[in-house]
């Protein structure tokens, strides 16, 4: 969708948006496709100092939090993993799903992101978190041993994915990554919980939130789920400890 700065209001008063498709990864990811990855994952900040992540999903749509944005201002600024600034203005919130939409004064050079719009099995596959580890570098994280531990229902929320991760704390407006690097969730709340588990809104849900839609597909409505895999098949859960790296070993 082409619409001026000066015209962003007309966003909001469409009913839905389209946005284009990007194909998934061969695999395995070569460093290059997870380095696309990790730029297209970037650094937000608002007035008040509040730090986050957005999920370039267009060339010109940021997915945040819900919590990032703040009713008295209408600017933020965006940075990407090598420095590069940009700024973004919300044209869209769902204070129920936690979600936001910001759109870009100018057009991002970084690929948008790959969707899957499934809802990830409960199993023990891989799956890869990613998140803003230096928010004053724009240096990411990357978490690569979760595993689909269970789901979680709310009437507010809808079905959200439990992830058994060693991130102590998941970025808020962070990724949840599949083996063929497309995004299956988002950090809406970025909040700690008891159980050392992590919690994310499966993409398709954060999208229809929004009103965004792919072009040429119908995302179809997250089924209700509220279960949970056997404690004893865990490998992660337990105390969060992992041991600091020096910043020439983050992957």
């Amino acid at each position: 969708i082409e619409v001026p700065v000066e015209d962003k209001s007309a966003i909001a008063a469409q009913n839905m948006l389209c946005i284009v498709e990007r194909a998934p990864y061969d695999v395995p990811l070569t460093p290059e496709d997870v380095y696309k990855i990790r730029a297209s994952i970037i650094s937000i900040t608002n007035a008040q100092g509040k730090q986050g992540a957005g999920l370039i999903v267009s060339e010109q749509f940021v997915l945040t939090s819900a919590d990032m944005i703040t009713t008295a201002h209408d600017s933020y600024k965006l940075k990407t993993i090598n420095g590069k600034e940009f700024t973004g203005h919300p044209v869209r919130i769902n204070t129920d799903k936690n979600t936001a939409l910001l759109y870009l004064d100018n057009k991002m050079e970084y690929t948008p992101l790959s969707l899957n719009l499934s809802l990830p099995p409960i199993d023990q596959k891989t799956y890869m978190s990613l998140g803003i580890l230096d928010f004053n570098t724009g240096e990411g994280y990357l978490e690569d041993a979760g595993k689909i531990s269970g789901y979680r229902y709310s009437e507010q929320k809808g079905t959200e994915i439990i992830v058994d991760t060693f991130v102590q704390n998941i970025t808020l407006g962070g990724a949840l990554i599949d083996k063929n690097g497309t995004i299956t969730g988002f950090a809406h709340s970025g909040a700690d919980s008891e159980e050392n588990t992590d919690f994310f809104l499966p993409i398709a849900t954060a999208l229809k939130s929004l009103g965004l839609e792919i072009c040429g597909k119908q995302i179809q409505d997250i089924p209700v789920k509220n279960e949970t895999i056997s404690e004893a098949i865990l490998f992660n859960t337990g105390n969060k400890e992992p041991l600091p790296l020096d910043k020439s070993e983050r992957k």
